[in-house]
């Protein structure tokens, strides 16, 4: 072999040592990075999920995935149970965010008093947060799963799941112990849980408030559909540090407030275009004249923000009135029109110099207001009325002159 050619071939591996690393099967967890779990007996056609298929269960760090098949550095899981139980497939769940039958049918199940399941991921990087989602749906049988998780950073530790195929379990903005997040589920009736599947997300750290924030609110208890929507499943607040925007990613300082409402899950008519399904057919109402206030607070007051939602009756007597503290000029009401695809528009709504927007529903028909949704969207900075602008002309016009003073007695 000539010295041309050894020359030329170590360059070629330096190169490609470059481009390859060592351990091209391996990755650090980063934002994006998405692990799917699949609690059940058989993985399917899905091979990009973690298959935990017996009781106690642990998949090792090194050998846990990501949805793209890469190798996740440092993670492992654990599955284990109380009570007795088994495997069993048939759960029935269409939960829209995961992609095959046997991730959302097969299922671990435990029974008797206190029986749990508990699914524990270790290794993640504390410096992350993560968006939770997971189906443990009992159809038609009428039992309701809760799911509690270690490490959720303000607003409601727990869901019920409501008893339809595509529930899903939805939590963000988690923050690790050390490195591990636990969830709990454990069933509120019957003392049967089941555990279906898992999809954990690595997101941004919470960003502050600026041109193009978006904050849904979905009123119900299902989420589904894949989208981003902070939800109540009942009057209480979610705290600053777990409102998200609808991108999934935690608004700094935002909080939200319910008070005065009753729930209902999939009866709602609305078709509103501005909205999802799932956040359409759930609503909160009142009755007997009362109304619905919802607060957010923690909102950056040096913004203007264009607010709509959806409340409506469909083809009843009743019209819903909403009215919002903040709005800059115009009606400080609007009364839809008992159609469908109804909405309420505001637009150039100027928070409190505290940050808080308030929005009061109620019904001028039967006294039995509901609310669907609402999106607020952050849309300009507030500009500085003209004796703002006169203010800080004369100011500046005063450190000139005394500048010049300066020089004068110098």
């Amino acid at each position: 072999m000539s010295r041309t050619t050894v020359i030329l071939s170590v360059a070629f591996m330096a190169v490609l040592a470059w481009l390859v690393p060592a351990d091209a099967h391996a990755a650090p967890i980063s934002v994006g990075t998405v692990i799917g779990v699949d609690i059940g007996n058989t993985n399917g056609s899905v091979s990009n999920y973690n298959l935990l298929d017996s009781i106690p269960d642990t998949i090792a760090a090194g050998s846990v995935i990501d949805t793209s098949s890469v190798t996740v550095d440092n993670l492992s899981l654990n599955l284990t149970a109380t009570g007795s139980g088994g495997w069993a497939g048939g759960a029935g769940s269409t939960a829209p965010s995961f992609p095959d039958a046997n991730v959302r049918n097969d299922f671990r199940w435990a029974g008797g008093t206190g029986a749990g399941i508990a699914l524990t991921i270790s290794g993640l990087d504390n410096s992350l947060y993560y968006n939770w989602v997971s189906t443990s749906s009992h159809t038609s049988t009428g039992r309701n799963n809760r799911m509690t998780l270690t490490g959720l950073v303000g607003g409601l530790q727990s869901q019920d799941s409501a008893r339809t195929p595509t529930s899903e379990h939805r939590f963000y903005a988690i923050q690790p112990t050390a490195g591990t997040i636990t969830a709990t589920v454990t069933e509120t009736l019957a003392n049967n849980p089941i555990f279906n599947g898992v999809k954990l997300t690595a997101v941004d750290a919470p960003k502050p408030i600026g041109v193009g924030t978006v904050i849904g609110v979905d009123f119900g208890t299902v989420n589904g559909g894949g989208v981003n929507y902070n939800l109540f499943p009942g009057n209480g607040a979610i705290a600053a540090g777990s409102v998200i925007d609808t991108s999934g990613v935690v608004v700094q300082g935002a909080s939200l407030t319910l008070t005065g409402g009753q729930f209902f899950n999939g009866n709602g008519p609305s078709t509103a275009p501005s909205f999802p399904d799932e956040v359409r057919r759930d609503f909160t109402g009142a009755s007997g004249g009362n109304g619905v206030v919802f607060t957010l607070s923690g909102l950056d007051p040096n913004y203007l923000y264009d607010w709509v939602s959806t409340s409506s009756h469909g083809t009843g007597t009743r019209i819903n009135r909403v009215t919002l503290s903040g709005l800059v000029g115009g009606d400080q009401f609007l009364d839809d029109p008992r159609s469908p695809t109804s909405e309420h528009n505001f637009t150039g709504i100027q928070p409190t110099a505290a940050g808080v927007i308030t929005a009061t529903v109620t019904d001028i028909g039967a006294g039995n207001p509901i609310l669907n949704g609402v999106q607020l969207v952050a849309t300009e900075a507030v500009v500085p009325e003209p004796s703002s602008f006169v203010l800080a002309g004369l100011g500046l016009l005063s450190l000139v002159v005394f500048g010049r003073r300066r020089r004068r007695l110098k």
